[in-house]
């Protein structure tokens, strides 16, 4: 059975209702994706310093807006140190990590995702210190291929499937 004018019509009318809102979602997908900076950016925070008394690191730029982990790289021995991190998480809410081990030629991470840095604190001289950004929080990727996902399956796929089926054998 042939599918009628209006049915053509209709299917056609979805198929582009469909595509403008997955490329608008994929555009929104494809921007916060532009955001997301090489992971291991160990002074993309604060470029290696050398703290001669407990202070605050000098914070030389911000994540971009899909929280990540902070990280604290030496490759010199900071393990009797003690850092502090403040900011701000994915929803803009004050958050705190304190008590971070320093690292003992290596790198630590916060255990919190930061959307915003605005303090380093190191609670003792230290040396050869940089801060930087880690581990990607998933949770605003996920959340967009999710929702993705769901706007996907409210498309009427037998309806869509018979409507196509038509239209091609209308073609041949």
């Amino acid at each position: 059975m042939a599918a009628s004018a209006d049915e053509k019509d209709a299917v056609t009318s979805m198929l582009k209702d469909w595509k403008t809102d997955v490329t608008a979602l994929h555009t929104a997908i494809q921007t916060e994706v532009g955001h997301v900076i090489a992971d291991d950016d160990t002074d993309y925070l604060s470029v290696t310093a050398s703290p001669g008394s407990a202070g605050n690191l000098t914070l030389v730029g911000t994540p971009p807006d899909i929280p990540r982990k902070v990280t604290i790289t030496s490759p010199d021995n900071n393990a009797a140190k003690s850092f502090t991190v403040e900011g701000t998480d994915r929803d803009d809410a004050s958050i705190t990590d304190t008590g971070i081990t320093g690292p003992n030629a290596s790198t630590v991470s916060s255990p919190k995702f930061y959307k915003t840095v605005t303090r380093i604190a190191i609670d003792a001289a230290g040396s050869n210190i940089s801060a930087g950004i880690g581990e990607v929080d998933a949770k605003p990727l996920m959340d967009a291929y999710n929702n993705v996902k769901a706007f996907s399956s409210t498309i009427p796929r037998p309806t869509l499937d018979n409507a196509l089926t038509s239209i091609k054998a209308d073609a041949s």
